[in-house]
């Protein structure tokens, strides 16, 4: 699998590094554990130990700077505290025992 896509980088060096930045945006954006460190690895091994340093550097830092500022344009303290609210009610039914029925 790693010989057919070292193939396609060899062929199509710039799209195949797009599509590795595209791929690296999307696993820091999904939050999925370990999604980016297996991309980082997998670019060593496809790009080479230099190329793959100079594309996975900028990259990180670009998904850092944009989920950080994703998560700073989205924060809603209105939200925030209508959880808390909601979940403050349930847990003083909870004490109240109005859900003894359960």
């Amino acid at each position: 699998m790693t010989t057919y896509i070292h193939e396609i980088y060899q062929q199509h060096a710039g799209l195949a590094i797009a599509i590795f930045c595209l791929a690296h945006l999307a696993a820091s954006s999904v939050g999925i554990p370990g999604g980016c460190t297996v991309l980082n690895l997998a670019a060593g091994a496809i790009f080479g130990f230099p190329v793959a340093c100079a594309v996975i550097y900028p990259i990180t830092m670009v998904s850092a700077v944009l989920m950080y500022s994703a998560g700073h344009f989205f924060r809603d303290r209105t939200w925030t505290q209508k959880v808390r609210d909601l979940s403050a009610k349930f847990l003083d039914k909870l004490k109240h025992g109005d859900f003894l029925l359960l």
